[in-house]
């Protein structure tokens, strides 16, 4: 992937306008061609390429869309299920989600700053991991710590640790279960729409969309037989609507922390498609840690 620009901050009094970076894009692009070996053409973003540029011929040079640097909660979510359903579709993801680690201003999920590599911090980074994918990011995701300008030897940590510390936290051990998770079934993830309105309820009372607690996100295929959920900590456990009508299911708790799928469970959709599951693994029905799973059609 290729960024034509780094514009996660458009100072006015320091900095060309989105308009004008875009006209200097495009005619780079018009007197030198694409770049050469088929990269995609993106920008590293505040908030949404699709709000900043546009889309499509607005936007000739722009071939993948993304979100980022603000707001670092629930606000990315709705605008990375915008960019999903762009015509013609573009690969979307979040390139500057909630850095591990850092204590900055618009890094603050609820107000929040928790201590760097506890379970909180990394609980964040999960949660907006998840929550980014399976909003529309199928494109991937990034993960980034306090330690992004690499602070070494000879410089003070303060505010951005020492990279071989930022190295050895967990939240970037646990981006490898992101994809056991999405490819459990192959390819078929590639056909996941985001279905979030079929969850009831898809927040708890407690959540809002300044934070990173209470929600619960889903993708599914147009043909109803495959589904992905995420559920994060404090979310309500909610019911499923628009699956088919008096259908065998198979249900798999998928645990985020670890990587580990639970036992499977079998349920049957009612007369109107509508699916309850079954409770939290730790027995709740609201979760006091963020659980993901998996919902496959029986044949």
């Amino acid at each position: 992937m290729f960024s034509g620009i780094h514009l996660d901050w458009i100072p006015e009094d320091f900095s060309l306008t989105a308009e004008q970076f875009n006209e200097a894009l495009t005619y780079h692009l018009n007197t030198h061609g694409p770049p050469p070996f088929g990269q995609l053409h993106t920008s590293l973003i505040d908030r949404s390429t699709y709000t900043t540029f546009g889309h499509g011929e607005e936007v000739p040079w722009l071939d993948m869309h993304s979100v980022g640097n603000k707001p670092r909660d629930h606000g990315f979510y709705g605008a990375m299920d915008t960019l999903f359903h762009l015509e013609p579709p573009y690969p979307a993801i979040n390139f500057e989600p909630y850095y591990t680690g850092w204590d900055h201003e618009i890094n603050k999920p609820g107000g929040e700053t928790p201590i760097a590599n506890s379970d909180r911090d990394n609980y964040f980074a999960r949660a907006q991991m998840y929550g980014s994918v399976l909003s529309g990011g199928l494109a991937g995701h990034v993960h980034g710590t306090a330690a992004y300008d690499i602070t070494t030897t000879g410089e003070p940590a303060g505010a951005r640790p020492h990279i071989w510390e930022a190295l050895k936290y967990e939240s970037g051990n646990q981006m490898q279960h992101l994809k056991s998770f999405m490819l459990s079934e192959g390819a078929r993830y590639q056909q996941l729409q985001p279905g979030h309105q079929q969850l009831h309820p898809n927040k708890s009372e407690i959540s809002q969309v300044r934070g990173l607690d209470g929600w619960s996100l889903m993708m599914m295929t147009p043909e109803k037989d495959f589904s992905l959920l995420y559920l994060e900590n404090k979310a309500v456990l909610p019911e499923i609507s628009g699956l088919k009508k008096n259908t065998s299911y198979t249900f798999t708790w998928f645990n985020p922390r670890s990587g580990e799928w639970l036992e499977a469970t079998e349920l049957k959709s009612d007369r109107k498609g509508n699916l309850k599951l079954p409770g939290f693994p730790d027995g709740s029905n609201l979760s006091s840690k963020d659980w993901a799973a998996k919902i496959l059609q029986n044949e």
